[in-house]
């Protein structure tokens, strides 16, 4: 899984760049792994950048959303995920993770990497605020 990439430098945001190839079914796990590990830091969001990654499978897909609710009812919020893309065919494959997905993630869709950190870092403060709001 080398050429996976994990940005932490703007922590709580994580920009993963994926690959220019498909992973194989031991990378794909590794992967889901790793992002759930990231979850359980605390409060964080996801700039996913699928721009060059082939398409996803349908079980793929459905392993995403199923491991979205996991996370979500684990660690009690939504991580929001700011993906980046580059066709109207990734746009369709998001659409159906979003539906898979029984917690109705927070994802949105971007064409760079700036406007999607820009997004997350919005969801995550308003995220902190309700936080605050229901502790008080």
């Amino acid at each position: 899984m080398q050429d996976m990439q994990y940005d932490e430098s703007g922590w709580p945001i994580i920009v993963v760049t994926l690959p220019a190839r498909s992973l194989n079914d031991g990378e794909f796990l590794d992967s889901l792994n790793v992002l759930s590990d990231y979850s359980r830091r605390g409060r964080i969001g996801f700039v996913l950048d699928v721009r060059n990654c082939p398409l996803l499978s349908a079980d793929r897909r459905r392993s995403i959303a199923e491991r979205m609710d996991q996370d979500a009812k684990i660690h009690g919020y939504k991580c929001p995920v700011a993906i980046v893309l580059n066709s109207s065919i990734q746009v369709g494959v998001v659409q159906v993770l979003s539906w898979l997905a029984q917690t109705k993630p927070l994802i949105s869709m971007f064409g760079n990497v700036d406007e999607a950190r820009v997004w997350i870092r919005k969801m995550l403060e308003e995220s902190s605020s309700r936080h605050r709001e229901d502790t008080a």
